[in-house]
Formats: C-alpha cells, structure tokens, sequence
C-alpha cells in the first residue's frame, strides 16, 4: 500500500513534527492574553474537528468570561473559514466543538479574545493530514 512506503511514513511524521511544535501546549501571548489551542485528534485530518482554546492572564491565572472567536484559512488563502464564537467551559477554557478542515495543507487558525476592554489575537499554524492519526 502506498502510504506505507518509508517516504510517506517519513513525511508523516515530520509533519506531526512541526504540528506538535506549532500546536504544543505552550501558551502564545497576545496583547494582556495568554492563549493555547488544542486540536484534536492531533493532526487533524480533512473535516470537522473540535478545539480547545485556554486563556490566562500575565501570571496564568485562567480568565472567564471573554468573548471567544476562532476563523482561520489556508496558507494559500484556497479555502476560509469566518469567525465562530466559543463557548465557554469555565476556569479559562473555550471550545468549538467543530471547525471545518476543508482541505489538506497548512492552515492559519486565528484565535480572538475580548474582555470588554482589551482585545488580543494569536495566530496558529496547524497541519491538516488526509486521513486520521496513525
């Protein structure tokens, strides 16, 4: 079968790779707003997968109450998604239960937090794999 084959194997966990890096659990700082994303399954392939969004202040304290958005794009621009509301699950968590992957490649996946008074954004690169993960 083809996508046994050392190359494909080997393409596959590079991707996975840099996913792990782009996606990881470290938290990325926008403006007053510390902001994680979680994808799962990680990579996600073509479809509908759910995400996990946390959100902490400078000392990492999880914030509630935010107005969550979450849009993104290909890296070529083929394909978008606009901006859908999360929803909140309490002690600084946020999710969309699916965002459409419409297409293989790399997409920009653009995280936008509102506290009433201050704004913050974090862009994340996510791989987008053909099949599910294994």
């Amino acid at each position: 079968m083809r996508s046994n084959t050392f190359p494909h194997r080997f393409c596959r966990l590079c991707g996975i790779i840099l996913l792990s890096l782009a996606c990881s659990g470290e938290p990325a700082t926008a403006g007053p707003f510390s902001i994680t994303l979680a994808v799962s399954p990680t990579p996600p392939p073509v479809g509908t997968s759910p995400l996990l969004i946390q959100v902490a202040d400078s000392a990492g304290g999880p914030l509630e109450g935010l107005s969550v958005s979450v849009e993104g794009e290909t890296e070529d621009g083929a394909a978008t998604r606009a901006a859908r509301s999360a929803r909140e699950l309490g002690g600084g968590r946020y999710a969309l239960d699916a965002f459409d992957f419409s297409m293989i490649g790399t997409w920009h996946v653009t995280v936008h937090v509102q506290d009433g008074q201050q704004t913050g954004y974090r862009r994340f690169r996510v791989g987008v794999v053909r099949g599910g993960p294994g």
